[in-house]
């Protein structure tokens, strides 16, 4: 395999050599059209994020794949903060992008869902021009869960799916200072009464300002401190393989008790309620305020946070296992992943539909697959990738910057953030033993209670749904923060009645016809 890999990059320096030299009039096999731009709607504030960069055409890979292939692009990345109205805008506007990035779990997705995207002449179906798109087609069709995740219940192909090449684990989930756990003397929390014994710890004898940081509504990303009552915020799957609704479940309301308790006693962030992120602020971090938080598993250790600029020479962080009960167990958590959450869709409307599409499925051949996961410059230690037997790896530019980019900043400047075809290996080929012990304790659970993002609903239902859970989702956020906080005006159990009252047995139906519908594809 890394003999096959070694000859593909010569292949691939050798298009370079030539594109760099211009002493060949051929044009490269990667070649689509000359003088077309195409504008691309993409959520990633490069500019705010690395150093130097103002969009993805200060990106190696995408410099080399403009080369290749004749497409410049028009990047329009939303300031931080901005991204989820910006991507609204675009379909009140007359001036719709030719690709447009959308993410299911993250709420960029067209209102009416995406069979009518298509209906609505807004996305192309990419059903119809299959004959464009051998690359992305070959890697779909060649497994099964693929087939049935990249279509709607309708057999539309709304998107062209991230795709993870090996398929790729679970990294992100709880951590904690395994520097605090030494000073009190305490091993890694497995259950809740042992996270309440640690978090005291660190209070009490350590003077942490905040042993547990949640965000606004408690749950942070995958509700992992509320799996192990077998709920999360919203929707998941019970034992019985059934849709529930977190709220509505008695698991719902001891977490709550938990996490009130908690509260009472200083041992989650006390200002919890204004919190948007999934993680603390560096300012928290870095200072020795926060004892345990959510995180990527790739940014644990000691590392990382020494070069975002962490006072303590000690600070180290480790994963934990998902939460349980004493004797329990927990069947959610970020899913084992095939497909990333990124989709990007075309403009139906587009004036160069087919250079889209084109330049969209080039990135699944091996060829760019590879410059958008390793770079362009070879070399272990001062380029962006080099080969050993095991095959490539990331290279110094990327796993010790000379300009002192984090990993993750390099790897936008010199290949991408997530590649459409990504060999997830480049990631994990750097993880250190304590990164990988931490992914290791994650998958001690499964996954069997998460609902795949590849669901569909029709138009009706779609509309029927969004009415009912508008305002129910609003109610539950409120009433949740404020039974935390001890401010409630309701108990839990009127709570859960006027969640009757507001239709969610209708909405927990529409949400498991979609489910069906989606086993039967």
């Amino acid at each position: 395999m890394a003999k096959k890999l070694i000859a593909l990059v010569l292949g691939i320096m050798m298009l370079m050599t030539v594109a760099v030299s211009g002493i060949a009039e051929e044009k490269s096999d990667l070649h689509i059209a000359d003088d077309v731009t195409l504008r691309f709607f993409f959520d990633l504030d490069l500019a705010a994020n690395v150093p130097g960069m103002q969009n993805y055409n200060d990106s190696d890979a995408y410099k080399w794949l403009e080369e290749q292939t004749g497409i410049h692009i028009e990047w329009i990345h939303p300031a931080s903060g901005t991204s989820r109205e910006a991507f609204n805008l675009l379909f009140a506007s007359d001036d719709m992008p030719d690709l447009i990035y959308n993410s299911i779990p993250n709420g960029f997705v067209y209102p009416s869902g995406h069979d009518m995207a298509i209906a609505d002449g807004v996305y192309a179906n990419l059903k119809d021009y299959e004959d464009l798109m051998p690359n992305y087609m070959a890697i779909v069709n060649s497994n099964e869960i693929l087939k049935r995740e990249s279509v709607t219940d309708e057999g539309n192909r709304w998107c062209f799916f991230y795709i993870y090449k090996d398929g790729r684990g679970p990294n992100f989930g709880p951590t904690i200072r395994k520097d605090f756990l030494d000073k009190v003397g305490m091993d890694l929390p497995e259950t809740y009464d042992d996270w309440h014994e640690v978090l005291t710890a660190f209070k009490e004898q350590l003077g942490i300002e905040i042993p547990l940081y949640v965000n606004k509504d408690t749950f942070m990303w995958y509700s992992e401190f509320a799996a192990g009552y077998g709920v999360t915020k919203d929707w998941s799957l019970n034992t019985e393989g059934k849709v529930i609704y977190g709220p509505c479940e008695d698991g719902y309301g001891e977490y709550l008790d938990m996490m009130q308790q908690w509260y009472k006693e200083g041992l989650i962030d006390q200002s919890f309620s204004v919190h948007d992120g999934r993680w603390p602020e560096n300012d928290l971090l870095l200072n020795d305020k926060v004892g345990a938080f959510p995180v990527y598993t790739s940014w644990t250790g000691h590392d990382y946070y020494a070069k975002q600029g962490a006072t303590n020479p000690d600070f180290n962080l480790v994963g934990t296992k998902i939460p349980v009960k004493e004797g329990g167990e927990a069947h959610y958590r970020m899913p084992d992943m095939l497909t990333n959450t990124y989709c990007i869709a075309v403009n139906a409307q587009s004036k160069h539909l087919e250079e889209a599409i084109k330049w969209m499925d080039a990135q699944y051949s091996e060829e760019v697959a590879f410059v958008m996961n390793y770079g362009v410059t070879e070399g272990k230690e001062d380029g962006s990738y080099y080969f050993d037997d095991n095959g490539p790896h990331w290279g110094g530019l990327i796993t010790n910057n000379p300009d002192g980019l984090t990993q993750g900043q390099a790897r936008q400047r010199y290949t991408t953030n997530n590649a459409p075809y990504e060999d997830y290996n480049r990631v994990m080929g750097t993880w250190t033993d304590i990164q990988r012990e931490t992914q290791a304790r994650l998958m001690e659970s499964d996954y069997s209670a998460y609902i795949s993002d590849s669901i569909t609903m029709t138009e009706a239902e779609q509309e029927e749904f969004s009415d009912i859970m508008g305002d129910i989702t609003t109610y539950a956020t409120e009433f949740t923060v404020n039974y935390v906080m001890g401010n409630a005006s309701q108990t839990f159990d009127e709570f859960r009645a006027q969640l009757k009252s507001m239709n969610i047995d209708r909405a927990i139906e529409l949400k498991q016809a979609a489910v069906d519908r989606f086993n039967a594809r």
